[in-house]
């Protein structure tokens, strides 16, 4: 109950296959990308994307969360990538916010 209609702020919802969650309309969604990459036009039109433990997205062209960023930018060109992590730092690249 108070997930759904939390006091003074908007609902959220959580999209997860493993906790046979679908939740598509919520203002904030908590999502797996393995649940959510296939699905992003789903969400319509989002704004802020923000993920966590970025360092663990791979630089290559291909992957889930670049099919999922590529999807959503076709419905708004103008979404803003959030990237979280303590770790700025890949053993195979060195510092993230080099190069």
């Amino acid at each position: 109950m108070h997930w759904e209609h939390p006091p003074g702020r908007p609902p959220a919802g959580i999209n997860s296959a493993g906790l046979n969650s679908r939740a598509f309309t919520q203002p904030i969604i908590y999502a797996g990308i393995q649940s959510v990459f296939r699905s992003a036009k789903k969400f319509g039109t989002i704004n802020l994307l923000l993920i966590d433990e970025c360092h663990l997205l791979s630089d290559k062209s291909e992957g889930m969360y670049q099919q999922f960023i590529h999807d959503l930018k076709e419905v708004n060109p103008a979404l803003r990538i959030v990237g979280l992590t303590a770790t700025p730092f890949r053993m195979d690249m060195g510092h993230l916010c080099e190069g």
